[in-house]
């Protein structure tokens, strides 16, 4: 998974995952669909060799000395909580993202990015826990909805609660498309049952 470094009123990230074709198959790879939401860009993927590796060890190491110094350098630990993000170490980029949220409190951001690392822990509750919380402080989060949707419908089995998650986000952005142009509404119209309403019909305006 990489962060998400661009959002616009047409589509959720440049780095979402490309939706599936049929029902089964959305349920069978939703897995890997959680999305990143942070400030700053992550270089490449996580997957890195050679120097790469060393010098995001050298990033992290210099990272971790300067919140040591200064522990209530916010700054430090969010982007040791990206680099521990980035290099798939989410145990460590939960611990990091709970100290820049002691100082900086209600970041949506951060929260989203604490709760796809929980995801990878293993613990969707606190997963959703953190996306409620990151769409509390901004109910415009675009991809906060999104990955609760996710985590309701592949780690909950909640297939009702996820499509009420999406529909949220179509509430907030009806033209959400994904990065190949298909629109969320039609993609996700694949999860409901033909006799419930398209979310598109639900959207007021």
């Amino acid at each position: 998974m990489k962060r998400a470094t661009t959002r616009s009123s047409a589509g959720l990230s440049k780095n979402l995952v490309i939706f599936g074709l049929a029902a089964a198959l959305v349920i069978g790879f939703a897995a890997g669909w959680l999305v990143r939401d942070a400030r700053e860009p992550a270089d490449s993927d996580r997957t890195m060799a050679g120097p790469r590796d060393e010098a995001m060890a050298g990033q992290i190491e210099k990272l971790k000395a300067l919140a040591a110094a200064d522990p209530r350098d916010a700054s430090a630990w969010a982007r040791l909580g990206h680099l521990y993000f980035d290099t798939g170490q989410p145990g460590p980029a939960v611990a990091a993202y709970g100290k820049y949220l002691e100082l900086k409190p209600g970041d949506p951001d951060v929260l989203t990015d604490m709760g796809v690392m929980y995801r990878e822990l293993g613990q969707p509750d606190r997963a959703l826990e953190c996306f409620e919380a990151a769409i509390k402080a901004n109910p415009g989060h675009e991809i906060a909805r999104f990955n609760k949707g996710i985590v309701l419908l592949t780690d909950k089995s909640d297939k009702t609660g996820a499509l009420a998650a999406f529909d949220g986000l179509l509430r907030i952005n009806p033209n959400a498309k994904a990065p190949d142009g298909r629109p969320v509404e039609e993609l996700i119209d694949q999860l409901r049952p033909r006799t419930e309403s398209k979310p598109g019909m639900l959207i007021g305006k």
